[in-house]
């Protein structure tokens, strides 16, 4: 019996889509931001490594793991994470050339879609112009039932993109174990 197929009752699903749940990646923007403000190489690595470490603490923050609904292909999920800063353009709608009209330039800007349905991929992008820093990423699910644990792979790619820099990190995704 392929128990990745069941249907499962929505009192034990999390209330929030897929899509959702990645902009959780995004929920410490200050360091997210901050990775180009430093002066070396070396230092924004480390930087980024710390980013990259909050993203999964916060996002597996509860203390019993939730499945998210499933996005339906074309699905979007749009947010963005107001960030103080001097050097903001003071109109609320600086960046409407951006993927959210009504957010100001400095503020980090999320966007996700399900871009296929088999196999199911999600895609997502974040960017703060005045920052000149953006990411953008896919990635697709695999769950696997092992006896006494689950096994979750996020399948896919990121790359965090410092412009000023002219700099590239590119990460992979964990494989979360549950039990």
């Amino acid at each position: 019996m392929d128990l990745t197929k069941i249907t499962l009752p929505t009192q034990i699903l999390e209330r929030r889509s897929l899509l959702e749940l990645y902009a959780t990646f995004f929920t410490h923007a200050d360091l997210f931001l901050n990775i180009s403000s430093f002066e070396t190489p070396r230092d924004r690595m480390v930087a980024m490594v710390g980013w990259y470490m909050s993203a999964y603490h916060v996002s597996l923050k509860p203390k019993r793991p939730k499945k998210p609904y499933n996005p339906v292909l074309g699905e979007i999920f749009r947010c963005f994470y107001r960030v103080d800063d001097e050097a903001a353009t003071t109109s609320p709608r600086a960046s409407r050339d951006g993927p959210l009209p009504w957010a100001k330039s400095s503020d980090l800007v999320f966007l996700a879609e399900q871009v296929s349905h088999q196999p199911p991929i999600s895609a997502f992008y974040a960017e703060c112009p005045t920052r000149q820093i953006s990411c953008q990423a896919y990635v697709h699910t695999k769950t696997q039932f092992r006896g006494a644990y689950a096994v979750v792979q996020l399948v896919g790619k990121g790359k965090v993109m410092l412009h000023s820099h002219n700099e590239e990190f590119h990460c992979n995704f964990p494989t979360v174990y549950i039990r």
